[in-house]
């Protein structure tokens, strides 16, 4: 609430001020105007959100070709968890090495196919 002071003269002999009461920001959402508009809160205007939201994603690969190495770029700018569940639908539990936090080295006992969940 921000008060503000107004000066003004009705005729030219009386004064009068008037003490107005702005309100210039509210805690209740409800009480915003054109809140349905498009685009009215964008993520970016969420500090932190994007980010957030980004590392949140979690990345499919799949390995289509039987292999004991999958090398896996990721772009999710972390060394995220990785499940790796063949075709077949087992989990397997292989050596994971990070390369950098954009890609992943999974390293099975053997040639296998399936997918990797990186989040």
């Amino acid at each position: 609430m921000v008060d503000v002071n107004v000066d003004f003269t009705l005729t030219p002999d009386v004064s009068y001020i008037a003490d107005i009461k702005v309100e210039t920001a509210t805690r209740d959402h409800d009480a915003l105007i054109n809140r349905d508009l498009p685009d009215q809160h964008p993520i970016s205007a969420i500090t932190g959100l994007e980010e957030a939201l980004r590392r949140a994603d979690t990345f499919v690969f799949e390995q289509a070709v039987a292999s004991d190495t999958w090398e896996i770029e990721h772009n999710l700018n972390k060394f995220p968890s990785v499940t790796i569940v063949d075709s077949a639908g087992t989990v397997y539990y292989p050596a994971v090495q990070y390369i950098d936090e954009n890609n992943v080295i999974v390293t099975m006992n053997g040639a296998t196919t399936g997918k990797a969940y990186l989040n």
